[in-house]
């Protein structure tokens, strides 16, 4: 009888304990000169979960920032790297981080919304 009880409990606090972790202790890591990330699972779902709506035009130094936007040639965004020379395309399934905007400059054409994690999360990202 006592068996009936504590299989339950022991599946509700592995499903509780899974929960804590990966929506309280998980932290979003972020290399300083790197701008363009492929998110995982957790990182959606930490940034799904922390970010607020915003159009493109509206980006600032140091956002973090995903589109859930296919990329196509009508939308056209990317960031160019005017110091590398290199550009980034602004794409679903990544996120990114635009460390200087005098090097970094973003170029949209066609203002797309983006999601743009909240200043109050950004005690969960570790800057490496």
């Amino acid at each position: 009888m006592f068996k009936h009880f504590l299989i339950p409990i022991i599946i509700l606090s592995i499903i509780l304990s899974y929960y804590f972790i990966t929506n309280t202790l998980y932290k979003l890591h972020i290399h300083k000169n790197i701008v363009k990330y492929p998110h995982t699972d957790s990182d959606y779902s930490f940034l799904k979960n922390n970010s607020e709506k915003t159009m493109i035009s509206e980006i600032v130094e140091k956002d973090i920032f995903y589109t859930p936007t296919k990329w196509s040639s009508k939308t056209g965004n990317y960031i160019h790297d005017s110091e590398n020379d290199r550009y980034h395309i602004i794409d679903k399934d990544h996120f990114y981080y635009i460390p200087d905007l005098t090097r970094y400059s973003i170029v949209n054409p066609k203002n797309i919304q983006v999601y743009k994690l909240k200043q109050s999360s950004f005690n969960k990202v570790i800057f490496v």
